[in-house]
C-alpha cells in the first residue's frame, strides 16, 4: 500500500521563506503507525495562520507551523476507517471556528470538530458510504452544499435550520439532474466544483 501512495508534501510561505513539510522528521509516536500520504485538502485556522489541518487518505493531520502536533484517526476520534484507509476530504471552517470535514465511505459522512476538540456528526443518508464527495460550501443563507462527482453524481444541499451541529431538524435534498429555463432536463456526467456569486446564485461546474 505504501508503494502505491503519493508521499505527502505541504509547502508553506511565510514572508520570503518557504518551508517544506514531509513525513521525514515527524514524531512517529503521533502517527499511529500510519503514513503521511495522499494529501487532499488543507484548512488554515482563521484565528491563527500558523495553525492548520491537512486531510488525507490516512486521517486528519494537525500542524503548528511545520510541526505535526496531532494525527486524528479511528483510534482517537469518530473518524471511520475503510479497511486500511481513513478517507478525509473537504475541510472547511465555519464562522464559529468549527472545522468541518467529510469522512468518505462511512455512515457519518460529515464530521465537525469544535475549537475545544469536541466532535459532532451529521448522518445524511444521501452522502453515506461513498468516496465520490468533494467541496463543502456554506452559502450566504447558511445552507450546506456538497458535490458528489462520481458514483451517481449530483449536488447535495441541507438547510441546517440555524442549528448546524444538530442534524435532527435539517431539511436536505440531493439533485442528480436539473431543469433549465425552458424545462429541458440536464443530467451531468460528473460535477467538479461549486461556488456562490455576489448575488447569492449558486454555480455548479
Amino acid at each position: 500500500d505504501r508503494a502505491l501512495a503519493t508521499p505527502g508534501v505541504i509547502q508553506t510561505l511565510k514572508g520570503n521563506n518557504w518551508s517544506i513539510i514531509t513525513e521525514k522528521g515527524m514524531d512517529t509516536s503521533i502517527l499511529h503507525k500510519q503514513s503521511f500520504v495522499d494529501v487532499l485538502d488543507i484548512a488554515i485556522d482563521p484565528n491563527d495562520p500558523d495553525h492548520f489541518f491537512a486531510a488525507t487518505w490516512k486521517g486528519l493531520f494537525e500542524f503548528e507551523g511545520v510541526t505535526l502536533v496531532n494525527h486524528y484517526t479511528s483510534k482517537n476520534s469518530p473518524l471511520v476507517a475503510d479497511g486500511i484507509n481513513i478517507l478525509v476530504d473537504g475541510l472547511k471552517y465555519d464562522k464559529e471556528g468549527n472545522l468541518w470535514m467529510m469522512n468518505l465511505l462511512s455512515n457519518t459522512p460529515i464530521l465537525i470538530m469544535s475549537p475545544q476538540r469536541t466532535w459532532s456528526s451529521l448522518n445524511y443518508q444521501q452522502l453515506q458510504n461513498t468516496n465520490g464527495l468533494r467541496d463543502l460550501l456554506f452559502d450566504s443563507k447558511g445552507y450546506l452544499w456538497v458535490i458528489k462527482y462520481r458514483h451517481g453524481p449530483g449536488v447535495f444541499c441541507a438547510n441546517m435550520n440555524d442549528t448546524p451541529l444538530n442534524g435532527n431538524d435539517d431539511r436536505s435534498i440531493f439533485l442528480s439532474s436539473f431543469k433549465d429555463k425552458d424545462s429541458h432536463v440536464l443530467t451531468p456526467a460528473t460535477v467538479r466544483c461549486i461556488a456562490e456569486d455576489m448575488d447569492g446564485v449558486i454555480w455548479i461546474g
